[in-house]
């Protein structure tokens, strides 16, 4: 989810009294590049705005639009200021009565409780909880777009109201965690278009870097790259169920104990409300990189040196190709995810941006 903080003075004539109102205004930025029309990059929700009295500037800072996103989901008796114990017995009743029967639609709606059971789709269960703040005319009308595959995959989701208070945003992400076929990644556009990669923007076997950034470019365009080598995870992952204590996964590589002894990784899969399958657990343990070195890599980019038209967009999920020696210790040349973007300006306006890049292993 992106974020955005910025100063203005008190004397600029555009501010006046609630301008920038948390929850009660939001915010767009913009772009223009040379005599071109201006092009939107980002937008979103204003947050906290901060005045202090010895100072002649406002503090503003917002967050996109997946904020909206970051609350429990909403049920209509939350509205119903009646509701009483003898009410919520009745439809926890309700809820369990279609459990030992089958529902054609794989979906069970009660009063207090929506609950998928296989066939539902990820898709299906990810469209529900985006639309579910959708209530009368005052909400964010965030819309979807899911490109890749995976999106037929069963999942299996219960949401219990009253004692779930997991945000909309949590209960993507942990649908999201697992890789192919089940996990994606996500990006929120100015547009209020929440866009689903399944399970990449770009397939790790065959990347197209969107650019290639070497140690000749040092200071123009790229300030500084920052390198660590955090080591595996784990050698032997062992998936543990929501509750139980059975093991439901091994991945063990002998390969990687040779090299870097033997080190178990006890990896606990959903939480209370979130359920899977034994062949998602699967897909888990098995898809997520533990046994890979896990490097994290930061590179400073001036943005417009590097491309003026490209190097100030979302580019979450594209791939960049990285080619940089620090001898005698280690060179590295491999292509990596972009998982952040931190853009940053002086006083003088000049910008730059933090990538954070996540490697491929293909």
């Amino acid at each position: 989810m992106g974020d955005i903080s910025y100063t203005l003075p008190l004397s600029d004539t555009a501010i006046g009294r609630d301008s920038f109102a948390p929850y009660f205004t939001d915010w767009r930025l913009q772009q223009k590049v040379d005599t071109n029309a201006w092009e939107s990059i980002a937008a979103g929700i204003h947050v906290p705005v901060n005045m202090v009295s010895d100072e002649d500037t406002v503090h503003v800072a917002g967050k996109d639009w997946a904020h909206w996103l970051e609350q429990p989901p909403w049920f209509p008796d939350f509205s119903d200021l009646n509701f009483s114990p003898k009410v919520f017995k009745s439809a926890f009743k309700d809820y369990n009565e279609p459990l030992s029967r089958t529902e054609p639609s794989g979906f069970v709606n009660t009063p207090i409780a929506k609950a998928w059971y296989p066939p539902a789709i990820q898709q299906d269960v990810i469209q529900w909880l985006v639309e579910n703040l959708r209530r009368g005319t005052d909400y964010v009308n965030i819309t979807t777009a899911f490109n890749g595959t995976g999106w037929s995959e069963v999942t299996d989701l219960k949401i219990i109201i009253f004692q779930d208070e997991t945000k909309i945003l949590d209960h993507i992400n942990e649908i999201a965690s697992m890789d192919a076929p089940y996990g994606f990644d996500w990006t929120m556009n100015w547009n209020k278009q929440m866009e689903f990669f399944g399970p990449r923007k770009q397939v790790a076997t065959s990347p197209t870097p969107i650019w290639t950034i070497n140690e000749t470019m040092i200071l123009n365009p790229v300030d500084m790259l920052d390198w660590t080598n955090n080591g595996p995870i784990g050698t032997v992952i062992m998936g543990l169920g929501p509750a139980s204590p059975g093991i439901w996964r091994i991945k063990k590589d002998q390969q990687s104990i040779d090299r870097y002894r033997l080190w178990n990784v006890l990896e606990r899969v959903g939480g209370p409300f979130l359920f899977k399958t034994k062949g998602q657990i699967r897909y888990l343990t098995d898809g997520l990189q533990y046994m890979a070195p896990q490097k994290d890599l930061k590179v400073t980019i001036r943005p417009e040196d590097i491309d003026p038209f490209t190097g100030f967009k979302n580019q979450i999920g594209e791939v960049v190709h990285i080619s940089w020696d620090f001898p005698p210790y280690h060179q590295i040349d491999a292509y990596y995810w972009i998982v952040g973007q931190d853009f940053s300006s002086d006083a003088p306006g000049n910008f730059k941006c933090d990538l954070s890049l996540q490697q491929i292993y293909g």
